[in-house]
């Protein structure tokens, strides 16, 4: 079995849209095995997005994520990164395949309502930032 960090953002927290997005994950045979809600610390949302300090787009993308709550989950399956990845659907919701989370609740490219890790060495760098005791 292979894990996947999936982050559930500030939009998508505050349409009340949580149990919607975590029963894809699980309608589609994936498990959730860690849960967390919290708002992130500027640290966490730097160490998170780190890989984009210096794009245009990193201090809008620091500000949005660290603009509200947020829900963690560790999700557990078959394939786990490439199959949430694929059920998120691509960044930009307007590019999304129809019936992925973003196409389905996703407002722009920031506020895309999902993040999922991109690779196993993601999952576990994400997994330090976030579920760290």
């Amino acid at each position: 079995m292979q894990s996947s960090l999936v982050i559930i953002k500030p939009d998508a927290v505050k349409r009340n849209l949580i149990g919607n997005i975590l029963s894809i994950y699980e309608a589609n045979g994936l498990r959730i095995t860690k849960l967390k809600m919290l708002t992130p610390s500027l640290k966490q949302a730097e160490q998170h997005y780190g890989e984009h300090k210096g794009k245009s787009f990193y201090d809008k993308l620091i500000s949005y994520i660290t603009s509200g709550p947020i829900v963690l989950a560790l999700v557990e399956g078959e394939d786990a990164v490439d199959s949430v990845r694929n059920l998120n659907g691509a960044t930009n919701p307007a590019d999304a395949q129809s019936e992925t989370i973003r196409a389905l609740y996703g407002i722009d490219k920031t506020q895309n309502s999902v993040h999922a890790s991109d690779s196993f060495e993601s999952v576990e760098r994400e997994t330090a930032i976030w579920f760290e005791e």
